[in-house]
This record gives structure tokens, sequence and C-alpha cells, in this order.
């Protein structure tokens, strides 16, 4: 989680412009003369989840650079991009793990709305680190097992180059980041095994994980 902090700030203002959905960025662009069938033609996966990630990370890291913006304003703006490209839902159950299926369909509705103000709130703080470090994507790869686009990247600045790999989705006709891995750690397995441990040291109840959340969902989780 503490290396991911140093990446997100980028994705937070990516909200200032107008981004097309994923399924937008991957369908055919023409205009056909009239009288005049064009076929269309279909951009490749991987080359629209690029295009995702390096238009998020351009955008954001121009728009951290604009001193008019204050923290309020960011704030705003990380909560737009939450919203339209991380399916914040999905990753939510796959944190709670096992324990999901064990939860009352209320208790669910309650953690996933508790999980989206956590990040939110966790990550808001985070937005000050940002120095002047540069975004670049490097790459993509298909994950075949699950179809997925893994989507490599790297953020340098001081210090030693961070390499950041995206887990990019195709869910419901659009892209959307599912999973950050920093380093080769991916965020949501270590999210996921934090949130094993608040359950067990409640006594295997859920809602230990509630009231954890409902507490900002900040505080160190013992091993």
């Amino acid at each position: 989680m503490r290396l991911l902090t140093l990446v997100l700030p980028f994705l937070a203002a990516a909200a200032t412009v107008s981004l097309p959905a994923a399924s937008s960025v991957a369908a055919p662009l023409f205009v056909p003369a009239q009288g005049l069938h064009v076929q269309p033609v279909a951009q490749d996966p991987g080359a629209a989840a690029q295009a995702l990630i390096q238009k998020l990370g351009d955008t954001a890291t121009s728009a951290l650079s604009d001193q008019s913006l204050n923290d309020t304003g960011r704030m705003s703006l990380f909560r737009k991009i939450l919203a339209a490209h991380f399916d914040t839902p999905l990753v939510a159950r796959f944190a709670a793990g096992r324990y999901w299926r064990a939860a009352t369909p209320q208790q669910q509705s309650e953690y996933v709305k508790l999980y989206q103000q956590m990040i939110l709130n966790v990550y808001s703080a985070r937005f000050k680190n940002y120095s002047g470090q540069k975004f670049t994507v490097t790459g993509d790869r298909a994950d075949g097992a699950s179809g997925d686009i893994i989507v490599t990247s790297q953020v340098t600045g001081k210090g030693s180059p961070i390499t950041v790999d995206w887990r990019v989705r195709n869910t419901g006709g659009a892209d959307k980041i599912i999973d950050v891995m920093v380093e080769g750690v991916s965020m949501a397995i270590t999210q996921r095994n934090d949130f094993a441990s608040v359950i067990q040291q409640g006594g295997g109840q859920f809602t230990a994980l509630i009231d954890y959340l409902r507490d900002g969902g900040t505080s160190d989780v013992k091993d």
C-alpha cells in the first residue's frame, strides 16, 4: 500500500479532460460516404489498454502540476477517476476474500461503500507526494488465463525508477483497472491479506472489517 501511494496521485487529476470510455477507444472510427460501405477496423485490445493508461498518466501529471488546484479539488477529481476507470466494486469483493460469501447482502453493500470511501481518504492524503515524477507506459502483455491486459509502465523521478503494472479488464464493454502491481507486488492481494487479518483478529466476523473501515481503514494491521 505504501508504494502505491506514490503512484496513484498521477491518476487523480485525469478527469480534468473528457476521456472516452475504454470501449470507445477500442471502437472503429470511420465516416461512411454516401452509398459506400466502409468496413470498421477494431483496435487491438492491448493498444487500447495502453492508450487508456498513458492518457491517464499524462493528463494527471499535467493537472497535478497545476498550482491552482487545492486538496479539495484534487479529491473531487480522484473520486471521478476512481468511478470512471477503476472497477472498485470488483476489487472490494476480491479484497474481502472468502469472507465475502459469509456476509449478508446488507453487510456487503455497506462494505463496498466503506471500501470506496477508504480508498478516497487514503490517497487524497497522498497528493502532496507528487514532486515532478514522470509516468511512461512501456508495453503490454495478455494474460491468457483471464483475458486481462497487463499494461507495464515506469514512474521516474528522484531515486530509482518504479515499475508499475496495471491489470485492465473489459467489463460490460468498457476497460476497467482492477489491480495495480508495484514492483511486482499486487495491491489487491496485499489488501486481501490485510483484510483477512482484520477479520481473523475480530473472531472471524465480517463486522470486524466493517468496523475497521468505519474507522478509516488506516490503522496498522497485525500479522
